[in-house]
């Protein structure tokens, strides 16, 4: 094999371990939403957060659902635990600054013009030991996707600043997952089982 032919081979090696690395972290998207990962600060340590958006288009409103994350950096230890840490990504994802990061062509809509956004907070969860560019990392993953929390929020500028109001929070189906958290798997692509996470449903 020539010297090029081996070059030529070991970029599709390359590419094709992160295509298997990506989509093993991620879950799939419905029709219509775009997967996006985003950097999100909780306490003193980054993760990477798996976000499936369909942005909002005139009067249709946006929609967003949570789907996954992990440490950034699989060493650090942040002082929180699991659902404190799912409730600062929540509570960074859902300011509307964030979204318009997201969605580029979004203003800042007048409060005569609030602009809605859908948000799905999955209640169950499971962890997997993955190999994420190269590290170990648990990726924390929805796998219950037919029990969710449905949060509605209106957004508009004031002014002076944003204004959010919660138009609704429902629940949607009756999550059956365990509140038992089990053990951070040692074995690759072996998710645990279910387990509940808090929304603000509950």
């Amino acid at each position: 094999m020539s010297k090029l032919n081996k070059i030529m081979a070991l970029i599709v090696i390359i590419f094709t371990t992160f295509v298997i690395v990506q989509s093993e972290t991620k879950a799939a998207c419905p029709d219509g939403f775009t997967s996006i990962t985003k950097v999100v600060t909780v306490g003193n340590c980054d993760y990477d957060v798996f976000l499936c958006v369909r942005c909002p288009y005139g009067p249709v409103p946006g929609e967003i659902h949570f789907t996954g994350y992990t440490l950034s950096n699989p060493n650090c230890i942040n002082s929180l635990n699991m659902n404190q840490v799912f409730d600062g990504i929540k509570a960074a994802i859902s300011v509307y600054p964030f979204i318009q990061d997201l969605c580029e062509q979004l203003q800042a809509p007048p409060c005569n013009e609030a602009q809605e956004m859908t948000f799905w907070w999955y209640n169950c969860w499971n962890k997997e030991l993955v190999d994420y560019f190269g590290e170990d990392h648990i990726v924390y993953n929805a796998c219950e996707y037919n029990t969710y929390c449905k949060q509605v929020i209106k957004y508009c500028w004031n002014g002076n600043s944003f204004n959010e109001t919660i138009v609704s929070t429902n629940q949607i189906g009756t999550p059956t997952c365990p509140v038992e958290v089990p053990p951070d798997p040692t074995q690759y692509n072996q998710p645990t089982t279910c387990f509940r996470i808090d929304t603000p449903c509950d």
